[in-house]
């Protein structure tokens, strides 16, 4: 049986902190490990708590929700699974594209809060099992909100100022860098293999040489991609890649 999951909450309104100490408090399952009453002092908390699921709140003194994350990233501290509950209606695609899993907004009834927080168990459950992530990646397409699974994303290439995310049905010109979209995708089944290529590594059939030092990527629709002889190792050793 899994031992119980371990939360954290980043909230610097006490009631808002107390009132999800009292929720989950309602699950067996859920132990309340730590909170923090500020953004700045967050992410080094969270580092040493490494709890598997973070209650974030966005607007607080000195740091952001989303700066609590950029905190992390430069710790080098895989984040937990994300769950933010703020006041704020406006921040919605900007929390999923830090790939947050929930946005719950205050006010908010019982019944919401434990939606989330199945959500978010059935998350952390997924990463102790290592099953396929079915996390989605959010992109702002002009005025459009594109929702796409990321594991149905099958590479993405830059192209001049922005970058195409390729499925098997359908490709998608979003204004972005590539560097940037490497922090969105999931590590754990995406891979850069090129300096304009990244690529699903779960969608790869075969790798050969080409001729001239580099190789050649074939995913299973058919497609060829060009990769770096510098990335074989790296390709090799990725946990989704079928040797």
């Amino acid at each position: 049986m899994r031992r119980n999951y371990t939360a954290m909450v980043v909230d610097d309104e006490p009631l808002a902190r107390e009132g999800i100490a009292l929720l989950l408090a309602d699950d067996p399952e859920v132990d309340l490990i730590a909170t923090c009453a500020d953004g700045r002092r967050a992410a080094p908390e969270i580092a040493v708590n490494r709890p598997d699921i973070l209650f974030l709140d966005i607007q607080m003194p000195e740091k952001s929700g989303f700066a609590v994350l950029d905190d992390l990233e430069a710790l080098g501290v895989t984040p937990p699974v994300v769950v933010f509950v703020t006041a704020y209606s406006d921040y919605a695609v900007q929390a999923f594209e830090q790939r947050a899993l929930d946005y719950v907004l205050k006010p908010y009834r019982d019944t919401r809060f434990h939606e989330a927080l199945a959500r978010a168990k059935e998350q952390v459950r997924l990463r102790d099992g290592g099953s396929p992530s079915r996390r989605r990646l959010y992109l702002k397409d002009g005025s459009r909100t594109i929702f796409l699974a990321m594991d149905d994303i099958e590479w993405v290439e830059a192209a001049d100022y922005c970058v195409q995310v390729h499925t098997a049905e359908k490709t998608y010109v979003i204004r972005e860098t590539l560097t940037n979209m490497t922090h969105k995708l999931d590590p754990d089944l995406f891979l850069r293999i090129h300096r304009s290529t990244l690529v699903n590594v779960g969608r790869i059939e075969a790798v050969t040489p080409n001729g001239s030092g580099d190789y050649r990527v074939t995913l299973h629709g058919g497609h060829h991609l060009k990769m770096s002889r510098t990335r074989r190792a790296a390709l090799a050793a990725h946990p989704a890649f079928r040797k």
